[in-house]
């Protein structure tokens, strides 16, 4: 029984080694959206500025363009997703 149950651990350990579901994922994909530091910009993080409510539409311009976006059309554009 403990055999089992150590095999099974070990098996989703190496899965999720191999199939990059942890902290070691690496997020280079191709066309991805890149900030002014080199950081992957992900959705979700676009998300999060596009829809608080405390910020209004210039101040929300500008934290896309503190990410490092720099293409007026496509901040509209995000600005519109929220």
């Amino acid at each position: 029984m403990k055999r089992g149950f150590h095999f099974l651990v070990f098996t989703v350990g190496l899965c999720s080694c191999h199939f990059g579901c942890g902290s070691a994922a690496v997020l280079d994909f191709p066309a991805r959206l890149v900030g002014a530091e080199g950081q992957v910009i992900v959705l979700e993080d676009l998300e999060a500025i596009a829809t608080d409510p405390n910020l209004d539409d210039d101040a929300k311009r500008q934290q896309f363009r503190d990410l490092g976006i720099e293409d007026e059309d496509l901040i509209s554009a995000l600005l519109g997703f929220g």
